[in-house]
């Protein structure tokens, strides 16, 4: 009889033992589970955190392209004025060269005939 006592309480034991460890295990699944769940939150909230930083950055550079192209075409058209400045300097410096050189000829052939005429 007192055998079967030691088994019996024993058997008991173990099974107290096992349902014990039975419960830790499903504590700890549990556990995991809500970590798994806070972690996989934590990289959704990530994932949509760098989307918006992508919208907002393509937004940003699209914004810089179209003002890109504005300086650009700002760009050509002041060289084009420059080169149009530059042209009408070179036509203001031969008038006044030709200018120049018609008051100089009328001025040497005034000369010439009042050197005549003396």
């Amino acid at each position: 009889q007192k055998n079967m006592d030691s088994v019996k309480k024993y058997d008991e034991e173990r099974r107290e033992m096992y349902s014990r460890t039975d419960k830790e295990i499903e504590e700890v699944k549990e556990y995991e589970q809500r970590r798994v769940k806070m972690l996989k939150q934590e990289l959704e909230d990530k994932i949509e955190g760098l989307e918006e930083d992508k919208t907002a950055l393509t937004s940003e550079l699209n914004e810089l392209r179209e003002k890109t192209q504005l300086m650009e075409v700002k760009a050509e058209k002041l060289q084009r004025e420059a080169r149009q400045y530059e042209r009408l300097k070179l036509d203001d410096v031969e008038d006044a060269k030709t200018a120049l050189e018609a008051k100089y000829k009328a001025t040497v052939e005034d000369l010439m005939a009042k050197m005549q005429t003396l």
